[in-house]
């Protein structure tokens, strides 16, 4: 007799009450529709995206109370039924990313590295997740990630107080699929590097694996940062929100010119009004076009003096909170109706880079598809603040 579907409410309660916890080797509690584990000052709000009879799809938000940061990781799981599916789900996720975080919680470092952003130096440890797979068999070679990709991901950081890294491999035949995300943000060179390994498996049918590294920084070395927190991700959520609605109300060139002044005027903040400038046309392009084009994680900000700083978007403490936010304010009202959110989201796009990298290619009847995109330029203000 087949077992019965579960529902997504069946399936979130039993990862709430102990499904979980069952795995992590950590104490953990429920709190509301969270799994909060004091050791770790951390919460983890299970998602359920989608179940069906032998497939669930489950997004985990985890909210740190040390770190003031927020990751999230995707766990999907497959069976012969719902149990059996959301059994490997939650089993990918214990081993894999919450075994990373407690190495944290039991001070087991893989290393320390020094990092330079902004003339500042970095200093950081590196907790290492055990490597988990999926699949039939495994490589015949020894998976050694942070030897392969371990000095592009130090380039990479910035001023968090931890920076979270997922690394997934796979081959399926002679199909190679890899990905690197620093903070949630794609870096395709490093997934590259890693298809130069994988696509040397000597592997029947398909096989994958997955490993994550966070990377905490010491604490001597933190800069302030003005939008930590929840209180400050709420700050940072309402003045991309204030960019956008004036943006949303522009009717003539006049108004567009003085945005970012009156941006600033209304947030106090002249240098998270010139990332929304630079940063939200593109990140609404990316949701057009990700498929067409191959965007790189480089990006270089030209001052009128022509200094320019180059960095890469996992850098950016804004980055990803700004993103974050802009696709807040298109899921809720504040702009307007469904057809002035989408008037709105189809104006952002026609002022990108991106759409007329597109268009280009397009007038010389080019090839769109594959189109690389290395480094993003942005223009900035003399006074324009890295961060």
């Amino acid at each position: 007799m087949a077992s019965a579907v579960l529902t997504a409410e069946e399936v979130k309660n039993r990862i709430l009450d102990g499904g979980l916890a069952d795995l992590i080797e950590l104490k953990a509690e429920r709190k509301g529709n969270s799994v909060y584990i004091p050791e770790l000052k951390i919460s983890i709000t299970p998602n359920v995206h989608e179940v069906r009879e032998n497939f669930v799809n489950i997004v985990f938000v985890i909210w740190s109370d040390e770190w003031e940061t927020e990751m999230i990781e995707v766990s999907v799981g497959a069976g012969k039924d719902t149990e059996s599916a959301l059994g490997m789900a939650l089993g990918m996720f214990a081993y894999s990313f919450m075994n990373g975080l407690k190495n944290v919680a039991d001070n087991r470092p893989a290393g320390k590295v020094t990092s330079y952003f902004n003339g500042n130096e970095h200093k950081w440890t590196i907790y290492a997740s055990n490597i988990t797979g999926a699949g039939k068999g495994k490589p015949d070679a020894v998976s050694e990630y942070w030897e392969l990709i371990g000095s592009d991901i130090v380039r990479r950081l910035g001023n968090q107080k931890i920076n979270y890294v997922k690394v997934y491999t796979s081959k399926n035949g002679s199909n190679v699929i890899c990905e690197c995300r620093i903070n949630d943000v794609p870096a395709p060179s490093l997934s590259k590097k890693l298809e130069t390994v994988t696509e040397n498996w000597n592997v029947d049918g398909f096989i994958s694996e997955k490993q994550f590294f966070f990377i905490v920084q010491d604490d001597d070395t933190i800069k302030k940062y003005r939008y930590a927190g929840k209180a400050g991700k709420e700050k940072l959520f309402e003045a991309v929100a204030e960019y956008m609605k004036l943006y949303s109300k522009v009717t003539t060139e006049e108004e567009f010119m003085s945005i970012v002044d009156d941006t600033a005027k209304i947030t106090g903040d002249r240098t998270l009004a010139e990332e929304c400038h630079c940063f939200i046309p593109e990140m609404c392009a990316e949701r057009v076009f990700a498929d067409m084009l191959h965007i790189g994680d480089g990006i270089m900000l030209l001052r009128p003096d022509d200094q320019a700083a180059e960095a890469f978007r996992s850098q950016l403490s804004d980055y990803m909170p700004i993103q974050e936010a802009v696709f807040r304010v298109f899921n809720s009202d504040i702009l307007g109706d469904r057809q002035k959110r989408d008037e709105v989201f189809s104006q952002f796009v026609s002022m990108s880079s991106l759409k007329n990298v597109i268009d280009q290619a397009r007038e010389k009847d080019a090839t769109v598809d594959g189109l690389a995109v290395q480094q993003m330029i942005y223009h900035v203000d003399v006074d324009f603040e890295l961060r």
